[in-house]
């Protein structure tokens, strides 16, 4: 489906160009929601270069900071009921418009602020396109009964990685 991987540095600047097409979608007096990845770190510079007056909530902790760092306005989810869009990345994009995410373990918190934007954009580069998603699919687990809960979405394995920003346990499902 998509064109050959441009090597490293090829997808580094596909990964700028998505971003800064999409920070051109923002205008000012927006509510912004932030998602969490290595493009989205290419978003969030192109965002506070335009200079607007938007207020953004974010993610994760890493881009909280990353975008604090910039000068971007951030305020709690909490405080926000509704995104006017919501900027991420995605794991894995099939034709039919079917996404994996969470593979830097933002799970249910990427999931939350898509869920309340009216605009959910999702930018990647040529090696996320895939005719049909495939395993391994990222999952954010509660801890309490974690044991119990892997017997049921097996075959999947937990992964080596600290815990999400809400506490969930990370873990790949390979059916």
């Amino acid at each position: 489906m998509g064109a050959q991987p441009a090597g490293p540095r090829g997808i580094e600047r596909e990964k700028q160009i998505a971003a800064e097409a999409a920070a051109e979608l923002v205008e000012d007096g927006m509510i912004v929601g932030l998602g969490t990845g290595s493009t989205v770190a290419f978003l969030l510079p192109a965002l506070a270069r335009r200079s607007l007056n938007i207020v953004c909530a974010a993610t994760s902790p890493r881009t909280e900071h990353a975008a604090r760092e910039l000068g971007l306005r951030i305020e709690d989810v909490a405080s926000i009921d509704r995104f006017d869009i919501t900027i991420d990345g995605a794991d894995q994009v099939a034709p039919d418009g079917w996404l994996v995410k969470g593979g830097g373990g933002a799970h249910t918190r990427e999931k939350i602020v898509a869920g309340a934007a009216e605009r959910f954009v999702v930018i990647v580069d040529s090696t996320k396109p895939v005719q049909a998603l495939h395993s391994p699919i990222p999952l954010e687990l509660l801890s309490f009964g974690v044991r119990a809960t892997m017997r049921r979405v097996a075959p999947a394995s937990l992964r080596d990685v600290p815990l999400s920003p809400d506490g969930g346990v990370i873990a790949d499902y390979h059916g």
